[in-house]
This record gives structure tokens, sequence and C-alpha cells, in this order.
């Protein structure tokens, strides 16, 4: 059965379509972009993964300017509280490190509206 509103068959992933905005311009090559979906439902529990997204950073960016990222959310997941976390990576170590860029703040899933579309910023730490 095909939900209307996305026109995405309930079997299939839902495509959600993340603009990156950066605070400040970063060169390409300087980094890579990891964007998360997380399922935050549960407060008793540590976020959890759903789908995830690492590319590293092909050309310049200015500052405002952005990266559009498309994920999928999982069909068992469209109902649940997702939010999406940004961690820019500059240092290639994997952790958030001086230098990086990261979200600060929650950013909620658009999931089963007439638009799966997000814009995020990310600042530098």
């Amino acid at each position: 059965m095909d939900s209307p509103a996305s026109g995405v068959s309930d079997d299939d992933p839902c495509p959600v379509s993340i603009a990156v905005v950066f605070e400040e311009a970063i060169e390409a090559g300087s980094g890579s972009i990891h964007v998360m979906l997380e399922d935050v439902s549960r407060i008793d529990a540590a976020a959890e993964v759903v789908a995830e997204s690492v590319d590293g950073i092909e050309h310049d960016v200015g500052a405002g300017d952005g990266v559009t990222v498309v994920l999928g959310v999982p069909p068992a997941r469209r109902d649940a509280g997702l939010n999406i976390r940004v961690h820019v990576d500059c240092s290639g170590s994997g952790a958030i490190t001086s230098g990086d860029r990261i979200t600060t703040q929650s950013y909620p899933v658009p999931v089963g509206g007439s638009s799966n579309t997000a814009t995020v910023r990310v600042v530098t730490v």
C-alpha cells in the first residue's frame, strides 16, 4: 500500500533531503560530513542511528552555503521520534575535536508530509 502524502511505498525507505548549511566556509578535501538520523523517542535509552551517510567534502563551500544529503528513513521508523545530527570531521579522528563542525540544536526529521526536507546548521567547535 502506498502512502499518498509522500508518494513512497510502505515497504520503501522514505527519502529525506537534508541541506547542511555551514556557518563558516570550508575547503574541498578538508574533512568528511557525517549525517545521521537518530531515533530519540526513548528517554531511557541512548539514541540509535537508523540511517547514516558519510561523504567527503568534494568542493569548497562558502559561509552560509550548504551541501545536500538524502537519507532514507526505514519503514519501521517512520513514526518514531527521529532527529538529524551532523558532524563534519575535519581532523579525521572520528571524535568531535576543535575545528570540527557540528549541529548544536535539535532538528526533527520531517517524514510523511508534502515536503520531506530539512535545513540544519553546523557551527565550528
